[in-house]
């Protein structure tokens, strides 16, 4: 407060608290891996003056490009902050995913409420390296006829989407159907062992590759003959281990009811002419020829 003169009058100063408005902006919707983005957060009208920070897919972006910039001025009427940041982002050639999050917030020591502004972005990217699969299969003989399937980047992520082309040994011209990612190969000779093959996925953005040697196996009948016999051989021997348990089973029980039986006849042994065992009834097998009839009257 301020004494400004011998009136009543006092002048005050007041501070007064501006929430920003925030607005980001991009040079284009899509990003694409590998290259340079180029983005601006305007924050407006503030007070105190804000601070600006960027955050990419949650974490914190801190850069020392030359490109990047940040400027502040002051609207000389309200006296209020107008700051303006710019970044020029670049996503890793490795970069996958098919979307990116990208924020900036302005905020002012809590003085007023953080204020955010949220871009989420497609992503496009060229295609990882592909993995051929299924390149070993049983060749074409006087006697059989056959045809096998290779597959192409079942693993590879792209956006957009890529395009397949094969390259193969020119023997293989006349054994060989292709579609997208597969190649099918049919009646392939012996002597086409070690044919390379190469597939290649490539998009707006890039390319990959890989090669490969094929491997073709010759069937013989004595080996079909073997895995016949090695067959048998088992079934049998899982037939055998059935029966020996069954007849283990039986002679436990026959043993069990054999002992069974010999205890019964042994318990007959023991028994007096009463039919009564002296083991049962100790008290009768201490007493005395002559007792023993006493004890007998006395019981009747």
């Amino acid at each position: 407060m301020q004494d400004v003169g011998n009136d009543d009058s006092v002048a005050y100063k007041v501070s007064v608290f501006s929430k920003p408005g925030v607005l980001l902006e991009s040079d284009q919707m899509k990003m694409v891996a590998g290259k340079n983005h180029k983005f601006s957060c305007k924050a407006k009208n503030a007070f105190p003056k804000p601070e600006i920070t960027w955050y990419w897919n949650g974490q914190v972006y801190t850069s020392e490009d030359s490109e990047n910039f940040e400027n502040s001025e002051t609207d000389p009427e309200t006296g209020l902050f107008n700051v303006e940041s710019g970044i020029n982002f670049q996503l890793e050639k490795s970069f996958n995913d098919e979307k990116f999050e990208l924020k900036c917030r302005a905020s002012s020591a809590g003085q007023w409420d953080d204020q955010t502004q949220t871009q989420i972005l497609d992503v496009e990217f060229s295609p990882s390296k592909p993995v051929i699969e299924n390149i070993v299969f049983l060749g074409a003989t006087d006697d059989t006829e056959n045809q096998h399937i290779i597959t192409c980047g079942d693993n590879v992520k792209a956006k957009p989407d890529p395009d397949f082309e094969w390259t193969f040994d020119p023997r293989l011209k006349n054994h060989t159907t292709v579609m997208y990612n597969k190649m099918t190969v049919f009646n392939v000779p012996l002597s086409y062992n070690g044919s390379m093959v190469t597939c290649k996925v490539k998009n707006v953005h890039g390319s990959e590759e890989t090669t490969v040697k094929l491997v073709v196996l010759e069937f013989k009948v004595e080996d079909q003959a073997n895995m016949s016999s090695n067959t048998i051989l088992m079934i049998g021997v899982i037939v055998a281990a059935v029966l020996l348990a069954v007849l283990g089973g039986i002679v436990t029980y026959r043993r069990c009811s054999q002992q069974a039986d010999y205890q019964t006849r042994e318990d007959g042994k023991t028994a007096g002419p009463d039919g009564i065992s002296y083991e049962q009834n100790p008290e009768v097998e201490a007493l005395a020829p002559g007792e023993e009839k006493v004890q007998k009257e006395l019981l009747m």
